[in-house]
């Protein structure tokens, strides 16, 4: 799970940020991952107890296969809102079989907070003044997100599962920290009813957790490749 999700995290991240050949090279890398994934594991019997076996199993595999599939489709149409739409279900179809099967994976509590800033950042999108509702609404997702993300600081990084030096280590604590700070400051943004800073906190809660989850990610081979077709395209005709 963590050698997908290496090739995983570029693909959704260059799809939301509309990067064409970035998303292109990414899903075509996550596309043969997968397939490895699905060769290996798509048959294992996964059992909860004494001969209780999760028959969803292959079904959820089956439909991540369709999901990466449609993905691929609408990158290639240079379609990226919908490739993004069905990249994202993908790590929820992943968690979901991760807890019927009392599989713990750190990613899974970064994707529970992900899923709450979301509602956020459809609460205030194409605002300009939240109504007594919004602030409701925010004020609930709030606290929501506070206790996600006290989840996320005790969980362990699993330093070793996703080859993580203690430098980079230190350094996601300290992300994870300062997106605890972000929180709170939206938290006192509610309270006073300050609608700019409100904005502007969740615009912040998400720069922070895009540093973080893009640290799970292997987006230099996207990048070389990029690069070496760039220097193909600029090099002189003989």
């Amino acid at each position: 799970m963590v050698k997908f999700d290496r090739v995983y995290v570029p693909a959704l991240v260059f799809t939301d940020l509309f990067r064409q050949r970035e998303s292109e090279i990414a899903l075509a890398d996550l596309k043969k991952e997968w397939q490895r994934f699905y060769d290996k594991y798509h048959g294992m019997k996964m059992k909860y107890g004494v001969d209780i076996v999760d028959k969803r199993w292959p079904q959820d595999f089956d439909l991540i296969n369709n999901l990466i599939a449609s993905a691929e489709v609408c990158t290639s149409d240079e379609l990226l809102i919908p490739a993004y739409a069905s990249l994202e279900a993908v790590r929820f179809v992943l968690a979901d079989i991760r807890k019927r099967n009392s599989l713990h994976y750190f990613l899974d509590y970064l994707n529970d907070f992900d899923a709450t800033m979301g509602q956020m950042s459809l609460t205030v999108r194409s605002k300009t003044r939240l109504e007594e509702k919004d602030l409701k609404k925010l004020k609930n997702l709030s606290e929501q997100a506070r206790l996600e993300w006290q989840i996320v600081g005790q969980a362990s990084l699993e330093a070793k599962l996703f080859n993580f030096d203690e430098l980079k280590v230190e350094a996601l604590k300290e992300r994870i920290k300062k997106e605890e700070q972000v929180l709170e400051s939206l938290d006192r943004a509610l309270k006073y009813k300050n609608q700019q800073a409100i904005f502007q906190s969740i615009q912040n809660i998400k720069a922070e957790f895009v540093v973080i989850y893009k640290a799970f990610g292997d987006f230099g081979p996207v990048f070389e490749r990029v690069l070496e077709e760039k220097g193909k395209q600029n090099a002189p005709a003989n």
